[in-house]
C-alpha cells in the first residue's frame, strides 16, 4: 500500500511540475455586456525591473464612442500598470487609432520600481493584493490580482 502511495504521490509531483504556467489559475472580471476580462489571480513577481502580465478580453455590446481599459491599482488608486483593451471602431476614428478586434490579449506591464509610460506616472508593483480596475464610458468593476 505504500509503495501504490508513493508512486502515486510521484506521479502527482511530475504531472504538477510539468503543467505549463498559464494553466495557472485565472479570474474573470465582467462590465455589464459590454466587456468580459480574463487574467492571472496571482503574479510572481520578478526581485527587479519590468514584466508583463498577459490580460484577454472579449467584447459583448459595446457601440457607439466607448472603450474598454483595464488598470492595476494600489491601494491608493495610484496605477501600477494599464493600457487600453478595445476601440469601438467610433472612438478608434476619433482618436486616429487603428478598430481593436473583438476579442485578444493585452500584455500589462509592471515594474517593481516607478516608471513613466508617456505622460503617466506608475508606481513600482510591491507583494501584496491589488485592485484590477476594468472600465468603460459607460460602466465599471473591480476584481484583484495577488502579487507574490
Amino acid at each position: 500500500m505504500k509503495k501504490i502511495l508513493a508512486i502515486f504521490a510521484a506521479t502527482s509531483l511530475l504531472i504538477g511540475l510539468s503543467m505549463p504556467a498559464s494553466a495557472a489559475s485565472t479570474k474573470s472580471l465582467k462590465v455589464g455586456n459590454l466587456i468580459t476580462v480574463t487574467y492571472p489571480s496571482s503574479v510572481k513577481l520578478k526581485k527587479s525591473g519590468c514584466q508583463l502580465i498577459p490580460f484577454s478580453y472579449r467584447v459583448g455590446n459595446m457601440g457607439g464612442l466607448d472603450f474598454g481599459f483595464v488598470y492595476i491599482l494600489d491601494d491608493e488608486d495610484t496605477p501600477i500598470g494599464g493600457d487600453i483593451l478595445y476601440r469601438t471602431p467610433e472612438f478608434a476614428k476619433y482618436e486616429g487609432e487603428k478598430t481593436s478586434k473583438k476579442s485578444g490579449k493585452v500584455n500589462i506591464k509592471i515594474c517593481r520600481s516607478a516608471w513613466v509610460d508617456g505622460d503617466e506616472e506608475k508606481v513600482g508593483a510591491t507583494k501584496g493584493e491589488f485592485q484590477v480596475y476594468v472600465t468603460t464610458s459607460k460602466q465599471d468593476n473591480v476584481g484583484y490580482v495577488k502579487f507574490n
